[in-house]
């Protein structure tokens, strides 16, 4: 019995690709707060079955979750991270169920679609003109938890949306750090009660938490010295590329 009875992938190339891709994506979830689960799915979701993926990051970002709450405690939003995980919470078991119940190519054409549409908002920095207001932010928490189930990559979505309504960054960082903590506790549930979690993800998600961790310290440290509109610029472009890939695998 070798180690990869124990996890998704059977060769030493396909973990080692896998480790690359989630220790990068740690360096932009430890620098920006958010990105870690876009960037590992779209990026996976070429080669390896999407299901195990999503499953997968959305384990690593509770740790991640856990790992960086005492950095950013003090800057949380509450009276946001309430009404966007009350929203969350409800639409991530649909989002879920979406994820065990329609086939492969219709999971990547709604994943890559959506990743699309905020890549290319975010780029061109759309801006609401109008004050932020509640019903738009529980739009907001019900659409990024449904795609949280879907394919664990809400938070993108929510840092699209408070960006584009001059949100403090600090601030949203902090706020979508507890947001995933809360919402992917109601995704296990969902998960559970959908036959999704396995112990091949489980021993995965284990053993790739720590290149996650190595990339998250690292990025935390470069946080205050590198150029964020930078990063996010390369991050959104790396997540507009990927999306029209995923789309042409679909439709191929």
């Amino acid at each position: 019995m070798s180690l990869f009875d124990y996890l998704f992938v059977d060769n030493v190339f396909d973990l080692l690709y896998l480790a690359i891709i989630v220790g990068f994506a740690g360096v932009i979830r430890g620098c920006i707060g958010f990105g870690f689960s876009a960037l590992v799915v779209a990026s996976t979701s070429l080669w390896l079955d999407v299901k195990f993926t999503v499953i997968m990051v959305i384990f690593m970002e509770v740790i991640a979750s856990v790992f960086m709450l005492n950095n950013v405690k003090n800057e949380i939003d509450f009276k946001l991270l309430k009404i966007l995980t009350i929203g969350g919470v409800i639409a991530s078991f649909f989002g879920v169920w979406a994820l065990a119940t329609i086939k492969p190519e219709r999971h990547q054409l709604l994943m890559s679609g959506y990743l699309l549409i905020v890549a290319l908002v975010s780029l061109v920095k759309f801006e609401f003109k109008k004050p932020v207001n509640e019903f738009r932010l529980y739009i907001t928490g019900i659409i990024a938890g449904f795609y949280n189930g879907l394919a664990g990559i809400g938070g993108i979505f929510i840092a699209s949306m408070l960006t584009s309504s001059r949100y403090p960054v600090k601030n949203i960082r902090a706020t979508i750090v507890v947001y995933f903590f809360l919402s992917e506790v109601a995704f296990f549930i969902a998960a559970y009660i959908n036959n999704l979690v396995s112990k091949e993800v489980v021993f995965t998600s284990l053993l790739l938490c720590f290149p996650m961790l190595i990339g998250i310290i690292f990025g935390s440290k470069l946080f205050s010295s590198l150029p964020e509109k930078s990063l996010k610029k390369m991050v959104l472009i790396t997540l507009l590329v990927l999306s029209i890939a995923g789309l042409l695998k679909s439709f191929i």
